[in-house]
C-alpha cells in the first residue's frame, strides 16, 4: 500500500520517503487499517502537499495513540511515565 524508501542520499545528508494514495493513507490514520503510516506520522515528518482530510486524518491518529498510551499506563503511574 506504501512504496516507502529509507536510505536515500541527498547532498550528504540521509532522507526516508514515502508515497500513498490518499484512499490508503487515511484508511491507515483514521482505523489503523495498516498500522504502518498511522505509526510512522506520529514522529515529527514534513508534508509535502496539504491536504485538509489528511491534516484531519492525522490529528485522529494522534489522539488515539495518546488514549491507547494513556489506558496502557494503568491507574496508577508517576508523571514520567
Amino acid at each position: 500500500r506504501m512504496y516507502f524508501n529509507p536510505n536515500v542520499a541527498i547532498e550528504g545528508l540521509m532522507y526516508k520517503y514515502g508515497v500513498i494514495s490518499t484512499q490508503d493513507m487515511l484508511l491507515d490514520l483514521t482505523d489503523w487499517r495498516y498500522m504502518y503510516v498511522s505509526g510512522r506520522l506520529q514522529k515529527p515528518v514534513r508534508v509535502l502537499q496539504d491536504d485538509p482530510n489528511i491534516t484531519t486524518g492525522n490529528d485522529c491518529n494522534l489522539r488515539a495513540a495518546l488514549a491507547v498510551a494513556l489506558l496502557a499506563l494503568g491507574p496508577h503511574f508517576q508523571e514520567g511515565e
